[in-house]
C-alpha cells in the first residue's frame, strides 16, 4: 500500500475556500428576483433616471461577484500566488457581505424574508474567511 499523502494547509485553504464561493454564488445567481426588487427598491426611493439605473446594476454587477472572486482566489492558494488568493478572498468576501446585507434590508422589505437563503451566504462568506485565514504564504527560501 503507498503511504497516506496528508493534505497542506493550502489545499484544505482551497477547499474550504471553493465550497463558500460556490455557496456564496448559489446565493446570488438563484436571487434573479431578488437583485430585480433591489433595483425597483432604489428607484422608489432615487428616481428612475439612466445614472440611478447604472448604479443599481453595478452594485448588483459586484455583489454577484463576491462567490467568483472567492472561488478564484481559493484556487490560487494552490499555486505561488497565495497573496493574490488572499487579496481577491478579502475582495470577493467584502462584495459578498455588501450584497447580503443589501438583500437582507431589500427582502425584510417586501416581507419576504427566506432564512434559507440568508444562511447558506452566511456559511459561505464564513468559510471564505477561515479559507483564508487558514492559507500559508509560501517561504521564499525555497
Amino acid at each position: 500500500m503507498a503511504p497516506e499523502r496528508s493534505l497542506t494547509d493550502n489545499q484544505i485553504a482551497a477547499i474550504i475556500g471553493v465550497v463558500g464561493g460556490v455557496m456564496m454564488l448559489l446565493v446570488g445567481a438563484s436571487g434573479a428576483v431578488a437583485w430585480q426588487q433591489v433595483v425597483d427598491f432604489l428607484q422608489s426611493r432615487l428616481g428612475t433616471d439612466a445614472v440611478i439605473q447604472t448604479l443599481a446594476y453595478i452594485l448588483i454587477l459586484i455583489a454577484s461577484m463576491g462567490g467568483l472572486a472567492v472561488m478564484l482566489g481559493s484556487t490560487l492558494f494552490l499555486t505561488k500566488h497565495v497573496r493574490a488568493g488572499r487579496l481577491l478572498i478579502t475582495l470577493g468576501a467584502g462584495f459578498g457581505l455588501i450584497g447580503l446585507i443589501v438583500f437582507i434590508f431589500v427582502r425584510l422589505e417586501h416581507e419576504e424574508f427566506s432564512i434559507a437563503g440568508i444562511g447558506l451566504g452566511m456559511v459561505g462568506l464564513v468559510l471564505s474567511i477561515i479559507a483564508r485565514l487558514k492559507s500559508k504564504i509560501p517561504d521564499k527560501r525555497g
